[in-house]
């Protein structure tokens, strides 16, 4: 099984990759890598707390609107996932705009400040 912690460690994986491209030339993996990196926030929260993870993107987003500490950040997580999949598969990566690199962000911060407080030892 996998540890939070391990969870955790993904999450900063993948926050230190995308904030390492260049936003301009690399936004749809700027976005990308925001969803990824609060995919990993959100399963490090659901494995401390109820110890099991969720099956698929489908459930993992049930979870996020349904549990405590999660539903919160629900708007921001749906948007944010909403995006990343507009952006790697629907919208030529030179379509971007600038825009959605800023709700990336602003989404992804939500994400970030209601679930850091979830993950102290």
């Amino acid at each position: 099984m996998t540890d939070w912690r391990s969870k955790l460690e993904q999450y900063e994986h993948n926050r230190e990759f995308y904030t390492q491209l260049d936003s301009a030339r690399f936004a749809d993996w700027c976005i990308t890598g925001r969803f990824y990196a609060a995919v990993n926030l959100v399963e490090a929260v659901l494995l401390k707390e109820r110890g099991g993870l969720p099956v698929g993107h489908q459930e993992r987003t049930l979870q996020v609107q349904t549990h405590t500490s999660t539903k919160g950040i629900a708007n921001a997580y749906i948007s944010l996932k909403s995006l990343s999949e507009r952006a790697r598969y629907h919208v030529h990566y030179s379509k971007i705009a600038q825009e959605d690199l800023g709700d990336a962000e602003r989404w992804f911060t939500q994400i970030e400040e209601q679930l850091s407080g979830c993950l102290k030892d």
